[in-house]
């Protein structure tokens, strides 16, 4: 992983964890760009305190 890359993959963590209210990246979000569309929201879903399935 480039450093622009890395770079770029914790800003967008960082901003999903503040906007969102996100518990953590889980371990499927340290590799979001590789994530389709779906599994992306399903996983920020997942990490949200509020939708959060329990």
């Amino acid at each position: 992983m480039t450093r622009a890359h890395h770079e770029t993959q914790r800003l967008l963590l960082d901003s999903l964890c503040t906007e969102f209210e996100m518990l953590g990246p889980g371990k499927r979000m340290e590799n979001s760009v590789d994530l389709d569309l779906q599994t992306f929201v399903d996983e920020v879903h997942k990490q949200h305190p509020k939708t959060a399935k329990k």
